[in-house]
Formats: C-alpha cells, structure tokens, sequence
C-alpha cells in the first residue's frame, strides 16, 4: 500500500512517480507517490477497515499508472528493501 501526497516541491518528496489530474479519479492536483511509507498489509485487515468504514475503496488506476506506480517501487531511493523484495519475489517488478 503506497500513500498519495499532494506535491508542494519540498525537499523530503520523492518525485520518482508524479500524478497528474486524470491520471485517476482521486487525484486533483500533481502529486506523488510516497514510497518511503509503503507498506505491506495483509489482506484480511484491509477487509475488516473497509467494513469498519476506516478505508475507502475507489476505481482501479488505468493498467499504465498501475505500471508507472510499480515501476516507481525499484526506482525510487526511498523504497525500502522490504518492498522492493516483496515486489521480485511475487512477480511484481523485475529490476
């Protein structure tokens, strides 16, 4: 799970993935992919936050800003190791 900031230009944002207006329905202004706050969640939580109202579910981004978002995950320097792991191991990215 990666958190969506909008982008202000200041010196901790990570510009590896910006997202633009119509990039997908939830954004509104550019912004970026925080992936220093990536985070491995297990899917029973997410079920159980978005029954308790805690987690909103929207559309799935078109298939191009879902690779552009993943493809962020090796390229950025604030990826951890953790999910750049995750990601090659389960087939997610090949770097």
């Amino acid at each position: 799970m990666v958190n969506i900031s909008t982008k202000r230009n200041l010196p901790f944002e990570d510009h590896t993935v910006v997202l633009q207006p119509g990039d997908h329905s939830f954004i509104r202004h550019d912004s970026f992919v925080y992936y220093e706050y990536a985070r491995l969640i297990n899917v029973e939580v997410v079920e159980r936050k978005v029954a308790e109202g805690k987690i909103r579910i929207l559309e799935a981004p078109s298939p191009e800003v879902f690779d552009r978002v993943l493809a962020g995950v090796m390229n950025s320097p604030r990826s951890t190791g953790k999910i750049k792991n995750f990601c090659r191991k389960n087939g997610g990215v090949s770097h």
